[in-house]
């Protein structure tokens, strides 16, 4: 069965671009809003097996270009994957900050599709890091670091868990420093919701009014902004926040 726009609407946009720039439509950006499903060599888990470090690459054979493929929808496949092989869903925004500047093709089995070379990847990753207002990623010659708050920050910490805790909308909050290189630390707010700007703008002013210089907290949500999200779980971060269980 063919896909419709309703089960596969990022593979009709790509099916309808033809041959025009993705680059002057809004295919990239509901790109990096959506998720694309990738073939894994073995099983997501940890270490090696991380879905970025695992991906399967194919190879052209007419330019004999190496690429890694990606999926909008299971049916763009012919057929069952063989195992050990696995296919996963993974949100743009998470892969490719995280699997890097590489050449992508989404959809290679289908009649059209959609080349991401690095340079166009390089498009896609701007566009998700304005989303974030995340400038940088960790690298080796820039690596980051994370650390608990200094003390000073105890009241301000307070004041935001009580108004995240009146609020009843987040399970969990952490709060965190943040080093890179020589850029000043930065303390940073890390919520495990989607980006809200609204919320953002609003615990700043908590903060602020809790005595934070303006400027100083920077609201970072988890699930769109990896590099943060693995900082937080490889430091072992206890939440400042976690609404009681019933």
């Amino acid at each position: 069965m063919a896909p419709t726009a309703e089960d596969d609407p990022l593979g009709t946009q790509i099916d309808a671009l033809g041959e025009a720039d993705p680059g002057h439509t809004g295919l990239l950006q509901a790109l990096v809003l959506g998720q694309v499903l990738v073939l894994l060599a073995r099983p997501p888990g940890e270490g090696a097996n991380r879905p970025e470090r695992n991906l399967v690459e194919w190879r052209n054979q007419t330019d004999d270009v190496t690429f890694v493929p990606l999926f909008t929808a299971a049916n763009r496949l012919p057929g069952m994957v063989p195992p050990p092989a696995t296919l996963v869903r993974v949100p743009t925004r998470v892969l490719l900050p995280l699997a890097g500047r590489r050449y992508y093709v989404l959809n290679p089995l289908s009649p059209a599709r959609l080349t991401l070379p690095p340079t166009r990847v390089d498009q896609v990753l701007a566009l998700i890091r304005a989303q974030s207002g995340e400038d940088s990623v960790p690298s080796r010659q820039v690596p980051w670091g994370f650390r608990l708050p200094p003390d000073e920050w105890f009241p301000i910490a307070r004041a935001l868990a009580e108004w995240i805790a009146a609020d009843g909308r987040l399970a969990r909050a952490f709060l965190y420093e943040l080093l890179r290189g020589e850029q000043a630390p930065q303390m940073v707010l890390g919520l495990e919701v989607p980006t809200d700007p609204v919320l953002a703008a609003t615990l700043r002013a908590v903060a602020e009014q809790a005595g934070a210089a303006p400027g100083t907290l920077v609201v970072r949500f988890l699930p769109d902004e990896p590099s943060h999200a693995q900082g937080v779980a490889g430091m072992g971060l206890a939440p400042f926040y976690e609404r009681p269980m019933h």
